[in-house]
């Protein structure tokens, strides 16, 4: 072969140890070039915008592969730092979520985040096309004619019930001679609220104990602002269906960030009975933008953050909600909302508020709305910056 004879002829006059010293120096410095070529495309490749996560990640694994195989392993947050990096600016809100949380995730888990924000990124450019249709019932000359002719028959009139017989006993007081309606133990108690009260069991005896327990663990807990984040003032919203089951109503949420900790937060159930989930995070998203307009306008008041005059944005894990509030016309799903949940298409139209899709996940707002796992709880505590005080 012609590299041996090469070599050969390259090496005739060395004795068996030069031989191998010079072999060994050749092998180092083309070792040496691959992984600089290696490390040159893991830190320099970059997702085009429009392109496929996959493609994306499939390269990136194969660089990080390739400088393992020459001995240099690239630690898990390095990787994921650079991963973050190369992602192209539609993943902008993504990043800054997953940087606020601080969340250590593997690369594949990492990847199948991305892959869900890819398909939600997707659904944000689409159009919500509402076809509005109108039926109009034929009326005129013929209108009754299909009525019988003639005076309806005279309906009997209704025989008054008679009182109480003397042996009637009464439900609420026990006593004979009345009705509970009648009762005037039932009525006194009715008029002072002592009815609306029900027998307290074991599950609200449960529920009073995880209270203070929760309490009593996050007792040195404290709201902790700073960091080197940028000074922007950043909100989230969620809600959570059908929670309550007597009244049917959903339990709504939103968080205001700012400077590494919240700056206002509210928890409440909704005033109206929302028919879907959709509908319930869009009555949520229309009270965090009330809100969010007023907090846009007492910041730009105080004259310290940069970014007061734009949009303030607001997170929702929902895209028929944020896909609702972003639509200017109303359809047949919306018709029966309260008119004054309407008001954020106002604001988004007026660039007071823009209201953008976060993951699940990432959603701050998730533990205002439900009870939630140990470790995700505590996650998203860490994002609105409670945490322990140390000295």
């Amino acid at each position: 072969m012609r590299l041996e004879a090469d070599l050969q002829k390259r090496f005739e006059h060395h004795d068996p140890h030069e031989l191998i010293n010079e072999l060994k120096t050749i092998f180092e410095t083309h070792a040496a070039v691959e992984c600089y070529e290696a490390s040159k495309h893991f830190f320099s490749c970059m997702m085009e915008e429009g392109s496929s996560v996959s493609e994306h990640m499939l390269a990136m694994t194969g660089h990080a592969k390739k400088l393992s195989d020459l001995g240099i392993v690239i630690p898990n947050r390095l990787g994921i730092n650079r991963v973050l990096q190369s992602l192209p600016p539609s993943y902008k809100n993504f990043v800054m979520n997953y940087n606020m949380q601080n969340m250590n995730k593997e690369l594949p888990e990492l990847f199948a985040m991305l892959k869900s924000a890819e398909i939600e990124i997707k659904k944000e450019h689409q159009v919500l096309m509402v076809n509005k249709t109108t039926s109009f019932k034929k009326q005129g000359k013929s209108k009754g004619k299909n009525k019988k002719s003639g005076k309806k028959a005279a309906t009997p009139p209704v025989k008054p019930k008679n009182g109480p017989k003397p042996d009637a006993e009464c439900y609420y007081c026990k006593e004979k001679g009345h009705w509970k309606r009648n009762c005037s133990k039932y009525l006194a108690d009715l008029k002072s609220g002592l009815v609306k009260k029900k027998k307290e069991g074991m599950e609200h005896w449960t529920a009073v104990k995880n209270i203070l327990k929760y309490l009593k663990r996050t007792k040195d807990m404290f709201l902790y602002y700073g960091g080197d984040q940028e000074l922007v003032v950043t909100s989230y919203t969620d809600a959570s269906w059908n929670t309550d089951p007597d009244d049917s109503k959903s339990q709504s949420g939103y968080v205001f960030i700012l400077n590494g900790a919240a700056v206002s937060w509210a928890s409440s159930k909704q005033c109206t009975v929302a028919k879907s989930s959709t509908e319930s995070e869009y009555i949520a998203a229309s009270e965090a933008s009330s809100e969010a307009v007023w907090m846009k306008r007492f910041i730009v008041e105080l004259g310290v953050v940069p970014s007061a005059l734009d949009p303030l944005v607001i997170y929702c894990d929902n895209m028929g909600a944020i896909a609702n509030a972003q639509e200017p016309r109303s359809h047949k799903r919306l018709k029966h909302i309260k008119l004054r949940y309407h008001s954020i298409r106002e604001y988004i139209e007026d660039g007071e508020v823009k209201i953008c899709k976060v993951h699940t996940d990432l959603n701050v707002a998730d533990p205002l709305t439900k009870a939630l796992p140990r470790a995700k709880h505590d996650q998203h505590q860490n994002a609105m910056g409670v945490r322990y005080l140390t000295m």
